[in-house]
């Protein structure tokens, strides 16, 4: 699991592939959804007074199975989310490759950052994220 105050959460996952691997930059595992779902979301709680100045982001997906189109999300109560930049069709056909982006709201520090996933790449069997990360 993360170090304390992190919680990673998720829409669903499968045994084994839980949302907090998404985190664990060069350990073993991944996020997966569970069996059939293409569509999902990957979330992490930086954790009380922790706020985080985000201004790029990383994924590292894995051919078919791949997040294609997102939103990048923000809330300070995991109520209320805004979208922070959206990306559609986007092709991950190298399981070895981090893909970074710019997220457009740099301008105040957020506690909750959402990956909700409209669609991967085409695999009936669920979305698979190898890595996320936050940078400020």
């Amino acid at each position: 699991s993360l170090p304390v105050p992190y919680v990673a959460s998720a829409s669903t996952d499968k045994i084994n592939f839980e949302a907090w691997r998404a985190f664990w930059h060069g350990g073993y595992g991944y996020w997966s959804t569970a069996l059939w779902a293409t569509t999902g979301w990957l979330k992490i709680d930086l954790g009380a007074g922790n706020e985080k100045r985000v201004q790029h982001y990383s994924i590292k997906g894995c051919y078919t199975q791949s997040p294609k189109d997102w939103t990048f999300e923000y809330s300070d109560d995991d109520v209320t989310w805004y979208v922070g930049d959206t990306r559609v069709n986007q092709v991950m056909n190298d399981c070895s490759i981090l893909h970074f982006y710019n997220y457009i709201n740099v301008a105040s520090p957020h506690r909750y950052y959402r990956l909700n996933i409209t669609a991967n790449a085409g695999d009936p069997g669920g979305v698979v994220v190898l890595d996320w990360g936050l940078y400020e």
